[in-house]
């Protein structure tokens, strides 16, 4: 995204960059840990959102904690590849975390991608307990790595986003829409610690449905029924192509 890279070496340049290392003075201390929630077996699983029964993974289920003290307030921000931050999982979620690290669990932000090919939380328990012992540990790697940070903000646009409402005698019905409201927007935090030009954390807000892998609204070949793996959708290849770019 332009205006990020452009605010990033701007900074950078002016902090005299030596070996790809630059100073940071900061009152915000930022750390960042991630995880994998993927089901140890994905077998005749049903999936939420776009209902159906499951086999395998193309890719893995993630979760990312993002821990956060300006010396005042601690905060956490926690992201997952799931239809939703159900409020069963939330409730476990926010002690255990606070518990890790000492954020109060009411300023603990859980947040889901909405993912239409990940389980269902309350029919696969064994699994959903799992995901919070791993959030937990997630969250005490995160805190135990804390580092003093700089932090940016920049926005862009995504092109493949559509309305999916049109109204038909006085009825909203699905369908696509390219003249109804839609959001475009991109949003992205940068966390940069100075110790390298790989930033610290990225956290990006976009708003779209991730249906990639599952259908339209009449069903794609060529999986009529939907997707028959488990998937992160498009929300799981988004960070993978910005982790590629910095490894």
């Amino acid at each position: 995204m332009k205006p990020l890279m452009f605010l990033f070496l701007a900074c950078a340049a002016h902090a005299q960059i030596i070996d790809g290392k630059f100073p940071v003075v900061s009152n915000l201390k930022a750390g960042a840990a991630k995880v994998d929630i993927t089901p140890a077996e994905v077998k005749n699983i049903t999936v939420a959102g776009h209902t159906r029964v499951v086999n395998g993974v193309r890719d893995p289920l993630r979760a990312g904690v993002l821990v956060l003290d300006d010396g005042e307030t601690k905060a956490a921000i926690v992201t997952l590849d799931m239809l939703g931050a159900w409020e069963d999982m939330v409730a476990l979620a926010r002690p255990a975390i606070e518990k890790e690290t000492g954020v109060p669990a009411a300023n603990i932000m859980i947040c889901a991608s909405h993912n239409h090919s990940g389980p269902v939380w309350v029919e696969n328990m064994r699994w959903a307990s799992d995901v919070i012992k791993k959030l937990a540990a997630a969250a005490k790697e995160a805190a135990a790595n804390m580092r003093p940070s700089s932090i940016g903000l920049a926005e862009d646009r995504i092109s493949f986003s559509i309305n999916r409402r049109k109204i038909y005698d006085g009825r909203a019905v699905v369908s696509l829409n390219p003249d109804g409201p839609n959001d475009p927007r991109v949003k992205v935090l940068r966390f940069d610690d100075g110790q390298s030009l790989t930033p610290l954390a990225i956290v990006m807000h976009a708003v779209c449905h991730p249906c990639f892998f599952t259908w339209g609204d009449k069903g794609s070949q060529p999986h009529p029924k939907g997707f028959p793996m488990m998937t992160a959708d498009f929300p799981g290849e988004a960070p993978t192509f910005v982790e590629s770019i910095y490894s």
